[in-house]
C-alpha cells in the first residue's frame, strides 16, 4: 500500500486531502515533521490562501527546506493549489511573496480587462468546468482522456519560464504565458551597461556560459512573447501566441543604411546619427551614443545582433560580414563542441530538399552536400 505523507503547516484543508487518499487505497499521513517530510515516500502539499501567509508558515516551521529536500530527491510529489503555486519563485498575490524556488517563473493575476476571442469580458475568478489541452504524457494524467474537462476557481495562475515542466493548459482568455530560450554567452556579453535592451533578461540562477545544453541554468535566459496586447488585453487567436512580428521596422533600416554608408564611404555622418537614434532609444538617452571613428563595420555587425535579437537576422549578418563559417569568430558550440570550432564553407548554403531535386532534374545540390 503505497506511504503518503500529508504536509501539515497549519492551514489547508488537510483532512479532506487524507480521506481522498484513503479512499483511493493510499496510507496517508499527515506530518509538521521536518525531517519526516523530506524523507517522505510520497508527498502531498495541500494549501488554501495566500501565498505571503504560507511561505512565512512554512519558513517558520522549517518547512520550506524539508519540501525543497524531498523534490530534489525525484521521489513523487503533489502540489495541491498553494502547493504548486509555492513551487514558483515568486507570487504576486497580497503585495508579492518569494516561493521555493523550485520551479522557474511566478504566479500572476488575471488582468481585470480580460477579454475572450469574442471580445466579451470575461469574469475573475476563473470559476466554472473547462477544458484541458495536454502537453506531453504526464503520468499524472494517465487515463484521461484529451479534451477531458476540470472544474477551476481561481484568480491567479503560473507563467512558468520554461515551458517543458507545463503538463496541460486551458483557455481563459490568455493561453500558456511565455516560453524562455537562452543566450548563448556571446550574445549576451553585447549588451554593456545602461543598455535597457538587456533589462528583461533574467539572469538569476543563471550563468552565461553554455556549458552543457540540457541545462536550462547554462545561459541566461530571455522572454519570447506574450499573448497580451500592447493594452494588456487577450491575443485574439488562443490556440497559440499570436504576437505581431515585425518582418521590417525603422531601427533595422536605420541600421542598413548604415551599413551601406560605411560599406561605400558615403553619407557617414547621416549614418551616424541614424545609428545614435537607435541607441538613445536603446539607452534612454545619449549616454550610449558613438563617435565616427566608432561607426565600423564590426560594431555595425553587434549592434545588429542587439538591436534584432529576436527577428532571425544573425545567421544572415554572420554569413554577410563573412564570419559564419570558418574559424575567425568562434561561438558557443558552433561545430557541436563547447567551445565552437571552424566549420566548412558549405554551411553558408543550406542543402537543398532531395525530392526537391529527384523532382526538378534541373537542379544541382549545393556543393558540399
Amino acid at each position: 500500500m503505497p506511504d503518503v505523507v500529508v504536509l501539515d503547516y497549519g492551514a489547508g484543508n488537510v483532512r479532506s486531502v487524507v480521506r481522498a487518499f484513503e479512499r483511493a487505497g493510499a496510507k496517508a499521513t499527515v506530518s509538521a515533521d521536518p525531517d519526516r517530510v523530506a524523507r517522505a515516500e510520497r508527498l502531498v502539499f495541500p494549501g488554501q490562501g495566500a501565498l505571503p501567509d504560507c511561505m512565512q508558515r512554512l519558513g517558520a516551521q522549517g518547512l520550506d527546506d524539508a519540501v525543497r529536500a524531498h523534490i530534489a530527491s525525484g521521489r513523487p510529489y503533489l502540489g495541491i493549489c498553494l502547493g504548486l503555486q509555492a513551487l514558483f519563485e515568486r507570487g504576486s498575490e497580497h503585495g508579492g511573496s518569494e516561493g521555493l524556488g523550485v520551479l522557474r517563473g511566478e504566479v500572476v493575476r488575471f488582468p481585470e480587462d480580460l477579454a475572450g476571442a469574442d471580445g466579451r469580458r470575461l469574469k475573475v475568478p476563473h470559476m466554472g468546468w473547462n477544458e484541458i489541452q495536454r502537453h506531453g504524457d504526464n503520468p499524472l494524467l494517465a487515463g484521461i482522456p484529451a479534451g477531458a474537462t476540470f472544474y477551476f476557481c481561481h484568480s491567479y495562475y503560473a507563467a512558468p519560464a520554461t515551458p517543458e515542466v507545463v503538463a496541460a493548459t486551458c483557455h481563459y482568455g490568455i493561453d500558456y504565458c511565455w516560453g524562455g530560450y537562452r543566450m548563448k554567452q556571446q550574445a549576451y556579453r553585447m549588451f554593456g551597461p545602461g543598455d535597457q535592451r538587456a533589462a528583461f533578461f533574467w539572469t538569476a540562477g543563471q550563468q552565461d556560459s553554455v556549458a552543457d545544453i540540457g541545462n536550462f541554468s547554462d545561459g541566461i535566459a530571455a522572454p519570447k512573447f506574450t499573448n497580451m496586447t500592447s493594452t494588456g488585453g487577450t491575443g485574439a487567436q488562443l490556440s497559440m501566441v499570436d504576437t505581431d512580428f515585425p518582418i521590417f521596422r525603422l531601427a533595422e533600416a536605420y541600421l542598413i543604411y548604415a551599413e551601406a554608408a560605411v560599406r561605400t564611404g558615403n553619407d557617414l555622418g547621416t549614418a551616424l546619427n541614424y545609428v545614435n537614434l537607435v541607441r538613445e532609444r536603446a539607452f534612454g538617452g545619449t549616454s550610449g551614443d558613438i563617435t565616427a571613428a566608432q561607426l565600423t563595420l564590426p560594431f555595425i555587425l553587434n549592434e545588429r545582433s542587439r538591436e534584432l535579437l529576436f527577428e532571425a537576422r544573425r545567421r544572415t549578418d554572420l554569413i554577410r560580414f563573412g564570419e559564419f563559417t570558418g574559424g575567425t569568430y568562434l561561438w558557443a558550440w558552433k561545430g557541436g563542441v563547447a567551445g565552437g570550432q571552424s566549420i566548412a564553407d558549405k554551411y553558408d548554403l543550406y542543402p537543398l530538399p532531395s525530392d526537391e531535386i529527384i523532382a526538378n532534374p534541373n537542379l544541382t545540390q549545393n556543393p558540399g552536400y
